[in-house]
């Protein structure tokens, strides 16, 4: 009798543990946990659907820093319904709000799908856009990711790098463009401590390298300022995408 009151005491603390070991798992699959704001990058639009025998780039990554969403000057924690939403102006540092130092890295999903690259806790207000640096690496910073450093680092390393093949040929496209970038939503994001807000950035690859209805040879080095330009107006869009589907909510 006490070898079986003793086996069933055992068996109920294993249970007991294993259904806490799975309620804990459910709550950290659940989602985000670190947060009540994400923001998410999917790559494409026109250009991207249009199947070309010319350029197909097999990935691309770039590299950012300073990421900040930036606010207006009410905010909607008062719940004041009537209260007037005011924009700072463009360059404005007032009701900006940190997201990610970095630098880091965005990889696109070639594929369509969105990727997040940024979670944290903001505070509640309602947001228009953000601004982010997309940086190249410094001499004195450690890479991220190794692609993003230069073979002998004299010149510090890279911000963008694109992978792919040009009429059929691989191609490597590095870049060194530094640029402060600034992208306002479509339409001003309300956050708050109930909800867990997901706004994406949409932007192009293939368009970095589409001029006047062709495309330019990665490889030619009289194209890289071009390029480069392109880069650098290339993100141009940000909505509320909470489901993470790459469509407006």
């Amino acid at each position: 009798m006490k070898a079986l009151k003793i086996f069933l005491t055992v068996w109920a603390l294993v249970t007991i543990s294993f259904i806490l070991f799975l309620l804990d798992g459910c709550s950290n699959s659940a989602g985000p946990q670190s947060g009540n704001f994400s923001m998410s990058v999917k790559s494409g639009n026109q250009l991207s659907k249009v199947q070309s025998d010319t350029l197909m780039i097999t990935s691309a990554a770039i590299l950012v820093e300073d990421l900040k969403l930036k606010g207006t000057t009410t905010s909607v924690a008062n719940g004041d319904d009537d209260s007037v939403v005011v924009f700072r102006d463009d360059h404005s540092e007032d009701n900006e709000v940190e997201l990610k130092m970095g630098p880091f890295v965005i990889s696109l999903n070639l594929n369509g799908a969105v990727n997040t690259f940024a979670v944290n806790n903001v505070p509640p207000g309602t947001y228009v856009g953000a601004k982010f640096q997309i940086h190249k690496l410094d001499r004195d910073e450690v890479p991220p990711d190794s692609i993003f450093a230069d073979s002998s680092f004299n010149n510090g390393g890279y911000s963008v790098v694109v992978k792919g093949f040009y009429n059929g040929v691989p191609f490597i496209y590095k870049s060194k463009v530094t640029a402060n970038e600034r992208v306002y939503f479509a339409k001003p994001i309300v956050v708050s401590n109930i909800n867990f807000i997901n706004v994406t950035l949409q932007v192009d690859p293939y368009s970095w390298f589409y001029v006047d209805g062709h495309y330019l040879a990665p490889n030619n080095i009289n194209n890289s300022e071009t390029i480069d330009w392109l880069i650098r107006h290339s993100f141009n869009k940000g909505f509320e995408d909470d489901h993470k589907d790459g469509h407006e909510d």
